[in-house]
């Protein structure tokens, strides 16, 4: 889910990419937090917006498709 690339020397990218794979899960949940607290979009400016945010128990992009699962 994650790319990460490291501008620096050599040496500081092989010490950051060792460390990373241990930390990746962190790093995934801290942006999935991210974006839970600022949204790219709301859905809230009609009311089937609105409605599909209360009801929908899953939102996804998928292939540039938002996909939705209610209930």
């Amino acid at each position: 889910m994650v790319k990460l690339e490291v501008n620096g020397t050599r040496f500081q990218e092989q010490m950051l990419m060792s460390v990373l794979p241990s930390i990746q899960g962190d790093i995934e949940i801290a942006i999935k937090e991210y974006f839970n607290e600022n949204a790219v979009y709301q859905l809230d400016h009609s009311l089937l917006e609105k409605w599909v945010a209360k009801f929908a128990s899953q939102i996804s992009v998928k292939q540039d498709n938002l996909e939705l699962r209610v209930f």
